[in-house]
């Protein structure tokens, strides 16, 4: 199997990957690259902070550019809702009653 290389890139400095993964394919690669940029994600969010300008570059072993993918596109935000249960679409609405923010 083809080995890959996943840097972490901040946009002025490299994580580089000195160890590599073998992966079968290009879907392999791309859902290798968001399980990675997710989990780096959740470490920050645990210590209360995130940076989405982060990416993870992946290189193949001949060292050409296999796949990129920039930690915003790894997610969905929701909007932050308006009290009223305005702006967060597929979530449920807690009632007056229920509200376990009182």
């Amino acid at each position: 199997m083809p080995l890959y290389y996943f840097h972490l890139y901040d946009g002025c400095d490299w994580v580089p990957d000195t160890e590599g993964i073998e992966l079968a394919d290009d879907a392999a690669v791309e859902a290798a690259a968001l399980w990675q940029a997710r989990d780096v994600m959740a470490g920050d969010i645990r210590e209360g902070r995130i940076d989405l300008n982060l990416r993870i570059v992946i290189d193949d072993a001949s060292g050409a550019r296999a796949h990129t993918l920039s930690f915003a596109d790894a997610l969905t935000i929701a909007p932050v809702s308006d009290g009223h249960g305005n702006g967060r679409s597929g979530r449920r609405r807690v009632s007056p009653a229920n509200d376990p923010t009182d």
